[in-house]
């Protein structure tokens, strides 16, 4: 099987649950709410997820092959594997919690507006 062209992630980034943006501008990220939220769209690759906790909020964007989230600045390298269509969660205690699939419509309604979207080419 051909490692040449391999089958890049598509991930939707969701805004973080609260944040100290009035209260704390330097630290925007409130220490006591889910970090961030992503959802991994397609991932034939299928190779492990690396979530960094630095970057979407200040570059607004997220690197590939990596995910990059932004939080305190500590790496977090997840042994699982993505799943495509699963919604994940990056907590303060460096937990990943899936949260469920797309497929689900409670999930689906709470993706509105602001999210940020990556698709790499």
């Amino acid at each position: 099987m051909s490692r040449q062209h391999p089958n890049r992630w598509s991930v939707v980034i969701l805004n973080q649950d609260a944040s100290r943006v009035h209260t704390d501008p330097k630290q925007p990220l409130d220490q006591t709410k889910v970090t961030r939220r992503f959802i991994v769209l397609s991932s034939l690759d299928m190779r492990p997820v690396f979530n960094c906790i630095e970057c979407v909020s200040f570059k607004g964007q997220v690197a590939y092959p990596d995910v990059v989230i932004p939080a305190d600045g500590r790496l977090f390298i997840n042994e699982a594997l993505a799943r495509p269509g699963m919604i994940y969660t990056l907590q303060k205690d460096d937990i990943r919690v899936i949260l469920g699939s797309l497929t689900e419509r409670g999930i689906i309604q709470k993706i509105v507006t602001g999210i940020h979207v990556f698709i790499p080419s």
